[in-house]
């Protein structure tokens, strides 16, 4: 197994109330699995890689009682796959089990998003609000969009915060699975 990982990253202070940031990465990973030959009931072997490149493009903008947060996201990933099995004790599957499986493929893996936010302060009440747009593309090809809300309200005098909130994501499968 080995991974190998570069990482950027730039911020800009536009002003004392906007900032930019820039942040990219690119990995390659690598997976092996081997059996020892004595495996019983099952020989397997896999071999898995990838090469992943993100980026992630952010502007944060503070004006009166507003704090905006705008941004985008790309990751692709090209996944690499091969697994196979050689049965070694047929005796523990079902007589239909095939002795011998072989599987290889390869795929991309792309992903974009963008977002908006806003944090609003008036006096105890803090209200964020926010919606995300996902789109994937591996094994289909979906769109989504997330909303999101919160309300707080602090209590001085008891020192006490009553936070309710609402959240819908859209979370992709891991591609290693």
């Amino acid at each position: 197994n080995f991974e190998t990982m570069g990482v950027v990253t730039y911020q800009h202070v536009f002003s004392s109330k906007a900032l930019g940031a820039l942040r990219g990465m690119v990995r390659d990973t690598s997976n092996d699995l081997t059996s020892n030959p004595q495996s019983i009931p099952v020989m397997a072997f896999q071999h898995n890689n990838f090469r992943e490149g993100y980026f992630n493009g952010s502007l944060s903008v503070q004006r009166g009682r507003h704090d905006w947060k705008f941004g985008i996201e790309s990751d692709s990933m090209f996944l690499h796959e091969n697994f196979n099995y050689v049965i070694t004790d047929a005796s523990q599957f079902d007589e239909d089990t095939p002795s011998t499986f072989s599987f290889g493929g390869h795929r991309p893996d792309l992903e974009q998003s963008a977002y908006v936010q806003d944090l609003i302060r008036m006096g105890n009440w803090t209200i964020s609000a926010g919606l995300r747009w996902d789109h994937y593309q591996l094994l289909v090809n979906q769109n989504a969009v997330s909303p999101r809300l919160s309300v707080a309200r602090f209590f001085p005098s008891h020192g006490l915060v009553i936070h309710a909130s609402y959240d819908r994501i859209f979370q992709t499968p891991e591609s290693e699975n």
